[in-house]
């Protein structure tokens, strides 16, 4: 089933679709941090906090 869209709601996506993603920088540092070893695929939340706390203090 889906849910009707408003106009209101239409336009708006339409106006911010290309806008980026506010989460992108840290997707980026979490992605590098992954790909530095083979191991590193298998944090979970707590240690991929810690991971960018110790790599990026910022």
């Amino acid at each position: 089933m889906q849910f009707p869209m408003t106009r209101q709601e239409f336009y708006w996506y339409l106006k911010h679709r290309d806008d980026p993603w506010k989460y992108e920088g840290a997707t980026e540092k979490m992605r590098a941090i992954v790909a530095e070893d083979e191991c590193n695929d298998t944090y979970g939340r707590c240690r991929m906090c810690q991971a960018l706390i110790l790599k990026y203090p910022e």
